[in-house]
């Protein structure tokens, strides 16, 4: 069986490719590619992600997060 973790990896890497990205990476590392690179939506974005899940699990900077852990 799979985990609610696993299941939530694999539904933002699933949106991800919907979204014409790369299958294997998770939409909050997308995210902060995009803000990385300045470009407004994806700031936005980053930001909307980033408050959600410090409200709901207490972690900061999840897209940065998610992005140095696709990156190690």
């Amino acid at each position: 069986m799979i985990s609610p973790r696993g299941f939530l990896i694999g539904l933002t890497q699933w949106l991800n490719a919907t979204l014409s990205g790369d299958p294997d990476m998770p939409f909050s590392s997308r995210t902060a590619i995009g803000a990385n690179a300045g470009v407004r939506g994806w700031i936005i974005m980053e930001a909307v992600i980033d408050l959600l899940f410090a409200l709901v699990t207490g972690e900061r900077d999840h897209c940065r997060n998610s992005l140095a852990g696709d990156v190690d």
